[in-house]
């Protein structure tokens, strides 16, 4: 399925060690596995990809924390929901560190979330869809305190 993929869509992967052979795909019919497809895939098999360097890495999702996942500073359109990257929240209204444990739950246990509290900012390395959505929720409790009567 990698090398269908591979054909169709001209990128080149590289896979890592302890990714399986045999992937669990269900009812999709592996001729027509699209990028976004197996990407998904790959999530469901307990797997994570990554773009660097003109490669698409298969790595486990536990381990995906280890890697150089790349860093994007505001959304791109051009990136499927599936894939990994890292993203750094800067807030104005409230305590980045006070975010960490709200949001951790929602990140998967491959990913990251930290505070860097010198520079009010949270670091996550997560997937672009659920990265996007807990950046969401970051800016909809960053309001500003409702002022008294």
């Amino acid at each position: 399925m990698l090398q269908r993929v591979a054909e169709t869509t001209k990128k080149r992967f590289l896979v890592d060690a302890h990714v399986p052979s045999q992937l669990v795909i269900g009812t999709v019919d592996p001729k027509s596995v699209t990028f976004p497809m197996l990407l998904a895939i790959l999530r469901n098999n307990g797997l994570a990809a990554f773009t660097q360097q003109g490669f698409v890495s298969v790595v486990p999702a536990d381990e995906i924390r280890h890697f150089a996942v790349p860093t994007i500073n505001r959304d791109d359109n051009s990136i499927p929901d599936d894939e990994w990257v890292t993203r750094i929240a800067r807030t104005r209204n409230i305590s980045a560190a006070q975010l960490v444990p709200i949001l951790r739950p929602l990140v998967p246990r491959g990913g990251h979330l930290a505070a860097l509290p010198d520079q009010n900012a949270l670091i996550l390395t997560d997937s672009y869809a659920n990265g996007r959505r807990i950046l969401e929720l970051i800016a909809d409790l960053d309001k500003p305190a409702p002022k008294g009567p």
